[in-house]
């Protein structure tokens, strides 16, 4: 495979691949909040934990560069991007996976680029910002702000002559346009419907028992089908191989 970029978040992270070598008491955990309260607890190579998912995921399957970080916002990889593009990294496609709603860019005070995940953040740093952010803004407001980027993102892209994909799993795009919904901008889901999407929603709710692990991220034979399609679509659109 070529200079294929992939953008995206945990799920296009492979989160939770790598966890029969780092969390083996995984099997013992009941509900999700149990697992995620001891893996927050535990003590372990953060770095080396994400790296060995992104070994394992649909990107790493294609020899694609696999960009993606856990709880991304769709602001977070659009910049990533524009930043790919203005560098000298060789590029034959890029695919940008649609993360969930209620996360937003946050430049840190060493201009390092991060998210904030407004429905779980817990940090005195950013304490002031987020209660100023959740007074002001509501779901409508993050499903409009998400879907006018996602809409300009991908006319910008292409005025560039990039080969670009754009990747759903269903929920994180589904989210927005039900927030749209019987609201004067239910306009911007009739202008989403124009983007060329790759869209697992099918996939995803029909094999709803079988392809998710308990925190919610997608199994290894899910993101081996992952791999099938993107790589098909590589080919029927971009004609690489």
């Amino acid at each position: 495979m070529k200079n294929i970029h992939f953008f995206g978040c945990s799920f296009t992270a492979g989160d939770e691949l790598s966890d029969d070598i780092y969390f083996p008491w995984k099997s013992e955990c009941k509900t999700l909040e149990e697992y995620y309260e001891k893996r927050s607890n535990s003590d372990f190579d953060h770095s080396r934990y994400q790296e060995d998912n992104k070994n394992k995921s649909y990107p790493s399957m294609l020899g694609g560069i696999n960009h993606a970080s856990n709880g991304a916002s769709l602001k977070e990889n659009i910049l990533k991007i524009v930043q790919l593009i203005n560098s000298d990294t060789l590029i034959d496609a890029i695919y940008l996976q649609i993360p969930p709603y209620l996360r937003e860019l946050y430049i840190t005070e060493d201009n390092s680029i991060e998210s904030l995940m407004f429905n779980s953040i817990d940090t005195d740093t950013t304490s002031s910002y987020i209660k100023t952010k959740i007074l002001s803004h509501s779901d409508i407001n993050f499903a409009v702000n998400d879907v006018l980027d996602l809409i300009s993102f991908d006319n910008f892209i292409r005025n560039k002559n990039i080969n670009f994909g754009i990747i759903s799993f269903g929920p994180e795009l589904r989210g927005r346009q039900l927030v749209l919904y019987n609201t004067p901008f239910s306009f911007l889901n009739t202008e989403l419907n124009k983007l060329d999407i790759i869209d697992f929603k099918n996939y995803v709710f029909t094999q709803k028992s079988k392809i998710r692990y308990l925190g919610q991220h997608f199994t290894l034979e899910a993101h081996q089908h992952f791999a099938q399609v993107i790589k098909q679509h590589l080919y029927d659109k971009f004609s690489i191989t």
